[in-house]
């Protein structure tokens, strides 16, 4: 299965695909499904959105997309610089 030709990742194949893409277009196939004057789109939406959810489910519901931006700090890491080390 692949996402539908609009966004970053039109014609990528779901499988594998960063956690952000997988909802930007999971939300897209709700608000289609949820449109009746888009009737005739809901099977195909429906098999998009399963295929979208089993990989979110694979990936561990959202606990580690590898484009997800970077970690959250741990205990041990410095803290973000403050206004006082700006240059000006």
């Amino acid at each position: 299965m692949v996402f539908p030709n609009y966004g970053r990742s039109k014609g990528m194949p779901v499988s594998g695909a960063a956690m952000g893409d997988l909802e930007f277009y999971a939300n897209g196939a709700r608000r289609t499904l949820n449109d009746p004057g888009k009737q005739r789109f809901h099977d195909k939406e429906r098999q998009l959105l399963a295929a979208i959810e089993a990989e979110i489910a694979r990936q561990g519901g959202g606990g580690g997309g590898d484009d997800d931006g970077p970690p959250p700090p741990g205990d041990g890491d410095a803290p973000p610089p403050g206004d006082e080390d700006a240059p000006f």
